[in-house]
């Protein structure tokens, strides 16, 4: 009778073992992974040997191999990644940091901070804060995974179009025989006329070039002028008209925006831009911050400063616009939320680089006339300023990409790598430059290795390379890849498929006025042309040139013009844009899609050509197979009528 008494006990014993893994697996998997204290069961107070020893017995309850639960290792496995990832100091101390974050945060809405239930109340503000991270995170990977499949896109373009090129230089060659037989039969049949001043002046101006590694050798001089193509008057829709006898079809098209920006700039002059994915920022001199679409609707606006906005800067994930002001001040706006950041430096800040994560670290770049570059962080137990930086000069070009951030002063312009505290490189100021404040500094990041940089008549492309792992110095050195010199001022500069799309002013007269500035000082030309936006090769060629009446230009002067990148939300969904902006005007720059090359080709009665390049885009070939959809069936049908006609007109 005993031992049937003790054979029941032995099993009720086991009954209730094994209820108790079942019981520990389950409350395992219902809690969140973001919170390895809450897996393992210990508070947040504990010590390494706690997490030890929590995790010894733990294990050895919901071991697979010691219990019949479906998701058991499952649930092992969740335990091992939380004893992991608290075993790990620097992981230790991160999660802690992030719940005292989230108990300051609820510090000021709870009247006290003890009890159970302020502290699950803590629990679950740090679980939000820390899925608003990963969300943030997932969506900055998106992005990026966007921007790749763009670029791989635009690679296979232009891998087509060097196929085509090369396959039409071979054709071009296998003729020679065909057109040298041709001409002299030709020549032996008529009689010799001459030719009229310039009509065989090519459009094509080569300018001179070099590429260096080392900007202080370098020195370059301008080959020729351009034959400059101008824009007519702007139609009544907005869009410009070229009024040119040039056969030569223009690559780009031009819309004044409309929408609200006519209104503001009646009693307001606009003074930066900044475009992101979302929007566009605009800086007044009126000290006001003003957020449009890329229709020019309005979406929002504040007064930031007492005086002008020099410049606007926004975060990667487009919540937060800074904004710098002869104010002395550096504003940081939430768009989303009513989180204000100002901070006072008393003198007139020129430059301004917001984080491009500043959701997670608040911190800025900036620097103006004190001539220091500054970085400002702000965290839940100090708030401060670091000097990055010390010019014999102001500071008046900042821009952040990633880790590393540049900006231009007297001495050329510097690299630092935020992440590593470190400055990387100097590029020297060309031999024989005007005044670093003359003319500004156009800094562009084309990625996180390559570096675009225009100032006055020099353009540079600038390239990071890591160092071999045994080389002393900073993992990173510069090497220039791309130096030339103009014969204008460069008020822009930014990348059109592969060639350079650059924003120019005046002539070399106006260079050299800068340089006589610098060192005597002459009146300001008050009868300037209007600017030109300049398609240049890789080859340093000069492709095309459209010069733009906006507004007032004879009144105005090279640091009044802006050029400013676009680029689409989605990726393949709208062509890349470009902005160009005037204390006045501010107009958008498209390529030329399918449906104007179709009515440029049609308009000279070419309807073999046209037919055929629509025929090539609905059959995804071809330069203009991504607008496809701008010309619709009825249209190409249209056009076809229109040929057959010609056609029979003509016998």
């Amino acid at each position: 009778m005993t031992d049937a008494s003790g054979d029941v006990d032995r099993l009720l014993q086991l009954e209730a073992t094994q209820l108790s893994r079942q019981q520990e697996v389950d409350r395992v998997l219902a809690q969140s992974i973001l919170d390895p204290f809450s897996i393992l069961g210990v508070p947040h107070t504990c010590s390494p040997s706690d997490i030890k020893l929590a995790y010894r017995s733990k294990s050895r309850l919901i071991h697979p191999d010691k219990t019949a639960h479906a998701r058991a290792r499952d649930a092992f496995e969740r335990l091992k990644r939380a004893e992991t990832e608290l075993m790990d100091d620097e992981r230790r101390k991160a999660i802690l940091a992030m719940m005292e974050e989230a108990r300051r945060e609820l510090a000021a809405e709870w009247k006290l901070e003890r009890g159970d239930e302020f502290e699950r109340a803590v629990v679950e503000k740090y679980k939000a804060i820390m899925v608003d991270i990963e969300w943030r995170k997932r969506q900055r990977l998106k992005q990026e995974l966007a921007r790749e499949g763009a670029a791989s896109a635009r690679e296979e373009e232009m891998a087509g179009e060097r196929r085509k090129r090369k396959e039409a230089d071979k054709a071009w060659e296998d003729s020679r025989d065909q057109r040298v037989s041709s001409w002299r039969d030709f020549q032996a049949g008529s009689s010799k006329k001459k030719s009229k001043k310039g009509d065989c002046q090519s459009k094509k101006a080569k300018l001179a070039a070099a590429g260096s590694t080392d900007a202080d050798t370098a020195s370059l001089a301008s080959n020729g002028a351009s034959d400059l193509g101008s824009a007519g008057a702007p139609k009544a829709s907005g869009e410009f008209e070229d009024d040119s006898e040039d056969e030569d079809e223009p690559a780009l098209r031009y819309k004044r925006l409309g929408g609200s920006v006519p209104g503001l700039f009646e009693k307001d002059t606009a003074s930066t831009l900044r475009a992101c994915e979302r929007f566009l920022v605009l800086g007044t001199h009126w000290g006001n911050v003003i957020v449009i679409d890329i229709e020019g609707n309005l979406i929002k606006q504040w007064r930031a400063h007492s005086a002008t906005v020099n410049s606007v800067s926004v975060d990667a994930d487009s919540e937060y616009v800074a904004s710098a002001g002869d104010d002395g001040r550096v504003v940081v706006h939430g768009l989303y939320n009513d989180d204000i950041t100002i901070v006072d430096y008393s003198r007139p800040v020129k430059a301004v680089a917001i984080d491009p994560m500043f959701s997670r670290r608040r911190r800025f770049v900036c620097g103006g006339t004190g001539g220091q570059v500054i970085m400002y962080e702000k965290k839940w137990y100090a708030k401060g300023d670091t000097i990055l930086f010390t010019s014999a000069g102001p500071i008046l070009s900042i821009q952040w990409m990633d880790s590393l951030v540049a900006w231009a002063c007297d001495e050329g312009v510097q690299v630092y790598d935020v992440g590593r505290a470190m400055r990387i490189t100097q590029i020297a100021r060309p031999e024989g430059s005007p005044r670093a404040d003359l003319f500004t500094c156009r800094l562009q990041w084309r990625d996180s290795r390559t570096l675009d940089i225009g100032w006055a008549d020099f353009v540079q492309v600038v390239v990071l390379k890591e160092r071999a792992p045994d080389a002393l110095g900073p993992l990173l050195y510069a090497e220039i890849s791309v130096l030339f010199r103009t014969d204008f001022v460069v008020c822009g500069l930014a990348l059109y498929r592969s060639q350079f799309l650059v924003l120019t002013y005046g002539d070399h007269g106006t260079v050299d006025q800068g340089r006589v500035d610098s060192d005597g000082g002459q009146e300001r030309n008050r009868n300037a042309q209007p600017p030109e936006l300049r398609v240049i090769s890789r080859n340093i060629e000069e492709m095309s040139s459209d010069a733009l009446p906006l507004d007032g230009y004879s009144l105005l002067q090279p640091n009044d013009y802006m050029l400013a990148y676009w680029p689409p939300a989605k990726a393949g969904e709208d062509p890349d844009a470009w902005f160009i902006l005037s204390p006045k005007q501010l107009v958008a720059v498209r390529p030329r899609g399918l449906a104007d090359h179709v009515q440029w080709l049609t308009e000279r009665e070419n309807y073999q050509q046209a037919l055929s390049d629509i025929e090539d885009a609905y059959a995804e070939r071809g330069p203009w197979a991504m607008y496809r959809d701008q010309v619709k069936e009825a249209e190409y049908r249209a056009i076809g009528q229109d040929y057959a006609q010609l056609l029979m007109d003509a016998g």
